[in-house]
């Protein structure tokens, strides 16, 4: 891949890395209240010692929190696949299959920039994963 190519990789992933950031940092300072509850409501539930009288607005909350944790930890994620393209491109793998070598297309990389594999070798994983999920199913269905 040409460097100046490589240079606008790293300056794309670069930024989203920063903005991605960002967001988790902003999730985390909105969790001083606590997510989904305005800040009268979130007073008031954290003077009843964090449950309501209502098990629907428990309910509720709980799933609200765990919602966040889940959006956070992708988040997160993507901060770490960010990070490995970027080091990929500093030792001059960036761009090539960690399977099979090949060079990974642009058109790929400029879709999704922190791809690792291509196309081929991306759709056989995700087979693999299929049909390790349908083995898993099937055998919880005969015990």
């Amino acid at each position: 891949m040409d460097p100046e190519k490589l240079e606008e990789f790293r300056q794309r992933l670069l930024a989203e890395r920063a903005r991605l950031r960002a967001e988790v940092q902003e999730d985390v300072s909105n969790d001083v209240a606590t997510p989904g509850m305005a800040s009268s409501d979130h007073a008031q539930w954290e003077a009843s010692g964090g449950s309501s009288n209502h098990l629907a607005d428990d309910a509720t909350e709980l799933f609200l929190q765990e919602e966040e944790i889940a959006i956070d930890n992708s988040l997160r994620g993507m901060i770490t696949e960010i990070d490995n393209a970027l080091e990929r491109i500093a030792n001059g793998t960036y761009g090539k299959c960690e399977r099979c070598g090949k060079p990974i297309p642009l058109k790929r990389l400029e879709a999704r920039p922190f791809s690792t594999l291509c196309i081929e070798d991306k759709a056989k994983e995700e087979q693999e994963i299929a049909q390790h999920r349908a083995g898993l199913a099937s055998r919880q269905n005969i015990v």
